[in-house]
C-alpha cells in the first residue's frame, strides 16, 4: 500500500500549499476598537460600550473581486440599558430600506482615526497598520454616525425598531437624547453581556445561530466574521 502512503503525502503538500498560496496572496489584517457612545435619559448619562473586531482582507489577486478589500467585523457592539424603555444599540450594518447616509460600525476606526467619510473608506495596507498602531481616543462626527437599534421590549426580538441619532427623542421619548461617540484602539476581549439582555439572540455554535448572525437582515446586531 506505498502507492495509498504517496497519494496520502501528495495530498497534503497540495493542500498546504494551496493554505501558504491563500495566506500569501490574501492577507488579512486584523484591529479591534472599543466604541463608547453616551447618551442623556432624562439628565442622567448612560454609558455603551464594546469592542468591535475588524477584519481587512487584501483581495488584490482576485481578478473577478469587485472591490479589493473584503472588510468583516464582528461585536457584539456596545448598549445602553433605558429600563422599562428598553435598550439602545448601534446597528453593525444599517437597515434598509434606508434613506439617510449613515456608517456601518466597521467604518468608524477609519472615521475617528482618519477622518473618512461615508462611501469612501479609504481602505489600505498602509492605512490599516496606522489604524493598528493609533492610540488615543477620537470622536466620532454627527454626520458620520452609525445606525440604532431601540428594542422598546429586549424579550421581543419584533420590537426592534431602526432610529438615527437625531431621532431619540421623537421615537423614544422627549427626555432621550444623544450626546457623543467615540472610538479607542485596543486589544481588550469583548463583551459579552448582550446576550444576557436579548436572549432570543444565539451565540455561535448553538442551535439555532447562522453564519452571519441572528437575522441579521433585519437586525445587523453581531455581524460576520468567518
Amino acid at each position: 500500500m506505498k502507492w495509498l502512503k504517496r497519494a496520502a503525502i501528495t495530498v497534503t503538500i497540495i493542500v498546504a500549499a494551496g493554505a501558504a498560496f491563500i495566506y500569501f496572496a490574501f492577507p488579512t489584517y486584523t484591529h479591534r476598537f472599543r466604541l463608547t457612545f453616551e447618551i442623556d435619559d432624562n439628565g442622567q448619562t448612560k454609558v455603551g460600550t464594546g469592542v468591535i473586531t475588524v477584519r481587512d482582507t487584501d483581495n488584490n489577486w482576485l481578478l473577478a473581486a469587485q472591490k479589493r478589500w473584503r472588510r468583516d467585523a464582528v461585536g457584539p457592539p456596545p448598549w445602553v440599558d433605558l429600563g422599562d424603555r428598553g435598550i439602545l444599540l448601534p446597528a453593525m450594518m444599517p437597515m434598509f430600506p434606508m434613506n439617510r447616509k449613515l456608517n456601518p460600525v466597521a467604518m468608524l476606526s477609519f472615521v475617528g482615526y482618519l477622518g473618512a467619510k461615508y462611501g469612501s473608506p479609504n481602505i489600505s495596507k498602509q492605512n490599516i497598520e496606522k489604524i493598528q498602531t493609533a492610540s488615543g481616543i477620537r470622536e466620532i462626527p454627527n454626520d458620520q454616525l452609525p445606525q440604532f437599534i431601540w428594542f422598546s421590549d429586549p424579550l421581543d426580538r419584533n420590537s426592534a425598531r431602526p432610529v438615527a441619532s437625531d431621532e431619540f427623542e421623537t421615537v423614544i421619548g422627549p427626555d432621550v437624547r444623544f450626546v457623543r461617540m467615540y472610538v479607542e484602539i485596543t486589544t481588550d476581549e469583548p463583551d459579552q453581556s448582550l446576550y444576557e439582555h436579548l436572549p432570543w439572540l444565539k451565540k455561535r455554535g448553538e442551535p439555532g445561530y447562522n453564519k452571519i448572525g441572528e437575522r441579521v437582515s433585519e437586525y445587523q446586531i453581531i455581524g460576520v466574521l468567518p
